[in-house]
């Protein structure tokens, strides 16, 4: 194969992934008013380019600790976050109106790890609902789930 037909398909290949990225974006968007999609980050090419280089940049083993910091000063990209919930290894249940003003979001993982719950915070959030409980990131029951909220005492017996 000569260098030509190499630099072609290479070519081609970032066209695919350009087009498969922008009919994702519309798949979604649409779900999405403009009040929700204003919660995301929308990088500009100089904006992506720089993240690209200080990503390579960072070791290895940092380059989770990088992502999570990176999206605490800019938020969640769009298509990131859908990407993330699309490709985490879990099930997403039902989403339930539970009250007037309260709903829950049921999933369940099929492994360890499964790629964590911050991109269904995101979404969430984007239309201005309050994540108020996360088992997969609080270390004890929710009160309205212990013993001691319902007058027990929280023991066995």
């Amino acid at each position: 194969m000569s260098r030509e037909d190499t630099s072609t398909r290479h070519r081609a290949g970032k066209w695919h992934a350009y087009f498969e990225k922008r009919r994702r974006y519309r798949e979604w968007s649409v779900l999405f008013d403009e009040r929700a999609l204003a919660h995301f980050w929308w990088p500009s090419r100089r904006e992506r380019r720089e993240y690209r280089v200080r990503y390579q940049a960072t070791p290895m083993p940092e380059r989770a600790l990088y992502e999570y910091q990176y999206r605490g000063e800019h938020g969640w990209d769009f298509l990131a976050m859908i990407a993330w919930i699309q490709e985490g290894f879990y099930t997403l249940v039902s989403c339930q109106k539970t009250s007037p003003t309260t709903a829950r979001l049921e999933y369940y993982p099929q492994g360890l790890p499964f790629g964590g719950t911050e991109p269904l915070h995101a979404l969430i959030e984007a239309f201005d609902f309050t994540v108020t409980y996360d088992l997969w990131q609080a270390p004890s029951p929710a009160p309205a789930l212990r013993d001691d909220a319902h007058g027990g005492d929280g023991s066995d017996a």
